[in-house]
């Protein structure tokens, strides 16, 4: 009907599918001539165990660089969803740096030049269970330049999420559901949707709005999250969905 009122209250179900460790949906990360990828590591561990992996990386720039490579934790993110890395020396509930060890500190690549870089992981045996996170980081300058600020340069990294088997819990809440007005005649809606992670593992909900008339009537449906971008555990993060 093109005159009925479409409110914005929630008639259907949000629903919401904890999933971990699914397909990562992000792009290498490419800064003043260096590039690393993939950019997202993803998998699941057990305490006590040693594992490797690597990462591709290359000197997109016209010269020829020489790049110090270090692990970092990333403590959470951002309302945007981009991680937030620990200080040096900040421990946080999710460390996962002091696991990592390279076979060598510095690589040097000549111009266009890529290669294969190896690393391990040896995850302790009292490693608490859920997610941990870090970061592999090539910098510009010696990390012990760049703790002091002496120097200027620039750092590029992927994320390393290692979920830790054991007592893992999946728990989130439905924290917000709003929409700028409360009745539309018409759309566009553009859809806020607030949740909460409760539990030890990242998440990446996901779920669909149904939308009905004043009479109950179905006439749209949105999809939230189709991205499958995470929350980080203790932290919430806000979804936007339009109806078009």
């Amino acid at each position: 009907m093109a005159n009925s009122l479409y409110r914005t209250w929630l008639m259907g179900s949000f629903l919401l599918c904890a999933i971990t460790l699914g397909t990562p949906y992000a792009h290498a990360q490419q800064s003043e001539g260096v590039e690393i990828k993939p950019a997202i590591i993803q998998e699941r561990v057990d305490p006590g165990g040693t594992y490797t992996y690597s990462v591709r990386v290359k000197n997109v720039a016209e010269t020829e660089k020489l790049f110090y490579i270090t692990a970092a934790d990333i403590k959470g993110t951002d309302e945007g969803g981009q991680p937030i890395f620990a200080a040096e020396g900040e421990t946080t509930a999710y460390d996962l740096s002091a696991w990592v060890t390279f076979p060598r500190q510095s690589v040097d690549l000549k111009p266009g030049e890529e290669i294969t870089m190896a690393f391990t992981v040896k995850v302790p045996a009292d490693a608490s269970p859920g997610s941990h996170f870090g970061s592999v980081l090539l910098s510009s300058e010696p990390p012990k330049l760049d703790q002091v600020g002496a120097g200027v340069g620039f750092k590029v990294g992927n994320i390393i999420t290692l979920r830790i088997s054991g007592e893992v819990t999946e728990e989130m809440r439905l924290r917000e559901f709003s929409t700028e007005k409360l009745v539309y005649d018409a759309p566009p809606v553009s859809f806020n949707v607030k949740v909460e992670n409760l539990g030890n593992a990242l998440l990446r909900p996901n779920g669909i709005i149904q939308i009905t008339d004043m009479f109950g009537k179905e006439v749209g449906a949105v999809s939230v999250n189709e991205t499958a971008a995470a929350v980080f555990p203790g932290s919430d993060r806000i979804y936007t969905a339009a109806w078009e």
